[in-house]
């Protein structure tokens, strides 16, 4: 059987990314994805990163891919949503 996930684990994780994303907003600025074109391009450089970054093994690298492709992922879903695309 897998081990189990805690609450608490998940809290901390949606903490991270809440955080991440701050941190990448005050980094690049509030700008809209122009275009689900540009939305695509973004992410899929970020997962192709992440890639990578599994291919290394390195759990730093990967922890830092992994935030990016999850921020990048809630940029464009508030694009799409507000209706900028």
């Amino acid at each position: 059987m897998r081990a189990q996930i805690t609450n608490s684990e998940i809290s901390f994780a949606v903490e991270e990314i809440q955080s991440w994303l701050w941190m990448r907003i005050k980094e690049k600025g509030r700008g809209s994805f122009t275009s689900i074109h540009e939305a695509r391009g973004a992410i899929d450089e970020e997962f192709f990163e992440l890639r990578e970054a599994f291919g290394s093994k390195e759990k730093v690298a990967i922890i830092h891919e992994l935030k990016d492709v999850i921020v990048g992922s809630i940029i464009a879903l508030t694009c799409l949503r507000a209706g900028h695309l």
